[in-house]
């Protein structure tokens, strides 16, 4: 079964690394239409929701989280206190050296392992559980709300922007 965690880790780090690549778009993006960028890592599709640092940062945390409790590595920490676009891809890259220095025999035997969250003391979730029903639909929430924020804000991105490509095979 570690393949399953081994696709789950491979595809999240495949949307952090078009992350990444949307982020470096970004820069050029608030010269041509004159926003500053704190005004982009503030910004939020409603106002109770996170502002766009935040969904950055939430990303990478749960990049992190999936990897730590699938293979029971440690998680690294990482202060939340990036204040610049470039600081917010250095975390991005941060968190995607740490998905590469795992290794997939790690992951063997993940869905014997509990997933457990310092903000909910004296609770786990069984490791499959927490993928299903939390990581990969928390990941893409954050994922997608940076996205939207992006677009809602004028930058133009596409599908395969966020998709990244995808292997393709010739018919033979």
């Amino acid at each position: 079964m570690s393949h399953i965690a081994i696709h789950t880790v491979a595809t999240v780090k495949k949307s952090l690394n078009s992350l990444v690549g949307i982020l470096e778009k970004v820069p050029e993006f608030l010269i041509e239409n004159n926003i500053s960028e704190e005004e982009l890592l503030s910004s939020r599709l409603a106002d109770d929701m996170l502002p766009f640092s935040k969904q950055i940062q939430i990303a990478s945390d749960n990049g992190k989280g999936i990897v730590s409790r699938l293979s029971g590595t440690t998680n690294p920490t990482m202060i939340d206190d990036e204040k610049t676009i470039h600081e917010l891809i250095n975390r991005l890259k941060k968190t995607i050296e740490y998905m590469d220095s795992v290794s997939d025999e790690q992951y063997d035997g993940f869905e014997n392992r509990k997933a457990i969250f310092p903000f909910m003391p004296g609770k786990f979730a069984k490791a499959m559980d927490y993928l299903v029903e939390y990581a990969i639909p928390n990941f893409y929430f954050h994922y997608v709300t940076a996205y939207a924020i992006l677009r809602n804000k004028g930058m133009k991105l596409g599908k395969m922007d966020f998709i990244g490509g995808f292997a393709l095979y010739d018919i033979e």
